[in-house]
């Protein structure tokens, strides 16, 4: 039997090491509820109704010919790497019809059928307990692959190239990710001066390459490659390889920059149209399913995360990179502009945790988990002041900044603006730049003092402190001095003002605290470094 294909008595065995043998449920009602398919890289499968993501979700099967209340059992997943597991109580009254389907989403959002945490692609262990935490069903998960589901059939648990979420697992079912072979372009993307002929081709025995140009992942109705094609015009083309009795292989993207301008950086996206412009489900419309925010009621006040294809070229055509992403509008009234900035993200959902190229001559660092296209800010005209104000940072002052490298950028081959390609300042910054784990290192705050990373515990005793005593008094100030970096603050003070940025000191703060002291020697920049 498959490594990857556990028995339940296995299961059983295991969860019982872990959670002190609490016997399995016999209610006869209860046994009919099973988890019947799960998948946690959701990254194009399904959007969830009720918010609009593509998150990741369990589904469970009622296999009784009545409805029976689920109302306070209990998802009970123990992620990779983890000793602590996290539990979601399904609402009260809820229940599932005879032979019906229920899917519970894991996207943090902790509302309803969606819990406050999330899976995790390296896998772990999931669990259906009763709510008096008596087991009833459980699955041991390995590590995940994008858009395939894990679920039950006949004869086990098996592999779902195509998932099914709220009907029977009645697709191609495989012990393994069995991946066709992908497809290979005769042409590498880059920059060209004219047009390019451009042949597609597998290895997979039997394989069809499909493709498409307008930027949307290929499905098994996209064109059939069979003639090379002639691209004169700046174009992403897209493919991949259709096999029997093999899973569909993952889409290759190469962008045909035909005659682009040489004199920056260009930046690729590419995306299904509908995941902009849709007016239910597209990120960059006004449409028909908005949020109000700063006045204006649209879908880009949404915080919704769709499917991408990155590639970034330097100015010689050399591709820096290339990997499936994930993409959200960012910023707050400046969603309302016709050029709205961008949050790219790496997560293994899609498959890459990080972007892993030295994108930044000024930073020493090789990977970046968030970036952001950055449009300018309130800053429509020149789209500099921002950047410009941290770049006269440099060598200056000791403060924290946003790396910064000028961008043209496209989205489905149509060229959508002049872009500052930016560092995300939020908890995988502090991760990143400073070398520490934002799951026991350190607490990250918004200005709204959310907690980004760790808690606000000790905030909070740090601002009753200073609430309640003067820091004139010299005592006073050594202790300060020791619970916050002073020279930094003021260095901050002294740029904000500098720069007279008017959308602060009421926004845009965000501020860390690291719970032992920091090692700064990791941050000497490499030599020989190629941007």
């Amino acid at each position: 039997m498959s490594a990857r294909i556990r028995a339940l008595a296995i299961l059983t065995i295991l969860t019982t090491a872990l959670w002190l043998g609490l016997a399995p449920q016999t209610d006869a009602a209860l046994s009919d509820i099973a988890i019947n398919e799960i998948l946690v890289g959701n990254a194009s499968t399904n959007l969830d109704p009720t918010y609009t993501n593509y998150s990741a979700w369990i589904e469970l099967y009622n296999s009784s010919t009545a409805a029976v209340t689920v109302g306070g059992m209990r998802l009970v997943s123990l992620r990779e790497g983890r000793t602590t597991p996290d539990t979601f109580v399904l609402p009260s009254g809820t229940s599932i019809a005879a032979g019906g389907y229920l899917l519970v989403w894991y996207d943090e959002v902790n509302s309803g059928l969606h819990t406050p945490f999330e899976l995790d692609m390296d896998g772990g262990l999931i669990e259906l307990r009763t709510a008096a935490g008596d087991l009833i069903d459980g699955v041991n998960l390995d590590p995940q692959e994008p858009d395939v589901a894990y679920g039950r059939t006949v004869g086990g648990w098996a592999y779902f190239g195509q998932p099914t979420p709220g009907a029977a697992n009645t697709t191609p079912a495989f012990a393994d990710f069995d991946f066709a072979a992908a497809p290979t372009f005769s042409t590498p993307g880059g920059r060209y001066s004219g047009a390019q002929s451009v042949a597609l081709s597998t290895t997979e025995p039997g394989g069809v390459v499909r493709y498409t140009l307008d930027g949307s992942k290929p499905t098994d109705t996209s064109p059939v490659y069979t003639t090379p094609l002639t691209v004169s015009a700046i174009t992403v083309v897209r493919a991949s390889t259709f096999a029997p009795g093999k899973m569909t292989s993952l889409p290759v993207s190469n962008t045909y920059l035909i005659n682009a301008p040489a004199s920056l950086t260009i930046v690729s996206l590419a995306t299904d149209p509908a995941h902009m412009f849709s007016d239910t489900i597209g990120i960059y419309v006004e449409g028909k399913n908005g949020l109000s925010n700063c006045g204006k009621k649209a879908n880009w006040n949404q915080s919704w995360e769709r499917p991408a294809s990155i590639e970034v070229y330097n100015t010689n055509g050399a591709r820096l990179l290339g990997q499936d992403i994930g993409f959200e509008i960012h910023g707050n009234c400046t969603r309302n502009l016709k050029q709205k900035s961008f949050e790219l993200k790496a997560r293994k959902v899609y498959g890459d945790n990080d972007f892993s190229y030295a994108l930044f001559s000024d930073k020493p660092l090789n990977s970046y988990r968030r970036l952001l296209l950055r449009a300018g800010g309130q800053d429509t005209k020149s789209l500099l002041r921002d950047a410009l104000g941290q770049q006269l940072l440099v060598g200056r002052m000791d403060i924290d900044r946003q790396a910064y490298r000028p961008a043209l950028v496209y989205i489905n081959g149509q060229f959508w603006g002049v872009y500052g390609l930016r560092e995300k300042m939020d908890e995988d910054f502090v991760e990143n730049t400073y070398g520490l784990d934002e799951e026991t290192d350190f607490d990250t705050i918004d200005d709204d003092l959310t907690p980004m990373a760790g808690t606000i515990t000790r905030w909070n005793e740090f601002y009753t402190y200073v609430s309640t005593h003067n820091p004139a008094d010299p005592a006073v100030y050594a202790y300060l001095k020791t619970q916050m970096d002073v020279d930094e603050f003021i260095n901050y003070q002294i740029a904000e003002i500098y720069a007279a940025n008017t959308d602060w000191p009421h926004g845009n703060i965000r501020f860390w605290r690291a719970y032992a002291p920091v090692s700064y020697t990791h941050l000497t920049l490499p030599t020989n470094r190629e941007v």
